[in-house]
């Protein structure tokens, strides 16, 4: 009989192959993160349910290859490696300055948090964030964050004018996650959706990530007229029916100067055949 590597997880949610101690060590660093220099190991022990030793085993190699460092009352924070990744991951993702111009923009005139996404292979990462003067939070959604396609209202405001190759390529399975009780949950159900996103020209996630927060998305062309990236627009969902032609209005607009700065002629939004 073949010999099982112990350090190999492999179980019902899709992850087979995956080393366990390295992804056991990723969830640790990202507790970390979240936890803003609070955590402690036994801490992280009880939030990852991870066995105590294994949790100080992780720590000390976090913490020797500077990834982070102990504070006082034995807890944990970021280190300076961080920085290294992230000014090379912002390096290789940040849009142009001139994009960006068009997001301050829109920050401007919204006063609502405002992201940019662009496309980078078979994923729409969002590259920048400017916070609204509400500091409406949600969740993740932070630069680098590229999940829940058929959820975020930019994914949605892309994917609705990809081919049925960029679809595919984005959803490896027709399997859609829940998180909250208006996630569209149905492969039929996210299609009827795209359709309804070209008929209004920009995507909506009405409390689809996260319940009291919607969100807006508009499409940005690149000049052969694909999508290139997306605007979006997070704000309280109690505002939506009085605020969303006023937002949408604002997104567009963004959306449009972006696709003729890239070299886009056609219309905008283009009309849904």
């Amino acid at each position: 009989m073949a010999k099982t590597n112990v350090d190999e997880k492999s179980t019902n949610d899709g992850s087979s192959g995956l080393l366990l101690t390295l992804d056991r060590g990723i969830q640790v660093l990202e507790q970390i993160a979240r936890e803003q220099g609070r955590a402690t190991a036994k801490s992280l022990s009880a939030e990852l349910d991870i066995n105590l030793g294994t949790c100080y085993q992780l720590l000390r190699t976090l913490q020797a290859h500077s990834y982070i460092h102990r504070l006082a009352g034995g807890r944990y924070g970021l280190g300076t490696r961080i920085g290294f990744l992230a000014d090379h991951y912002e390096s290789e993702v940040a849009p142009s300055p001139e994009l960006m111009d068009i997001l301050h923009e829109l920050h401007d005139t919204l006063r609502e948090t405002v992201y940019i996404s662009v496309r980078r292979r078979h994923a729409i990462p969002i590259v920048g964030v400017l916070e609204g003067t509400q500091m409406l939070r949600v969740g993740n959604l932070t630069v680098g964050y590229s999940g829940h396609n058929h959820i975020r209202a930019s994914a949605k405001a892309f994917l609705a004018y990809a081919d049925e190759k960029t679809l595919d390529e984005f959803f490896d399975s027709k399997t859609l996650e829940t998180r909250t009780p208006n996630t569209i949950t149905t492969w039929d159900a996210f299609l009827d959706e795209l359709h309804a996103t070209r008929e209004r020209g920009y995507g909506i996630d009405n409390e689809e990530y996260a319940e009291g927060v919607t969100c807006l998305g508009t499409v940005i062309f690149d000049d052969e007229g694909r999508p290139y990236g997306a605007y979006g627009t997070s704000f309280p969902a109690r505002r939506f029916p009085t605020d969303e032609e006023t937002i949408a209005e604002g997104i567009i607009a963004a959306g449009e100067k972006a696709s003729r700065l890239l070299g886009y002629e056609g219309a905008y939004p283009p009309e849904s055949g």
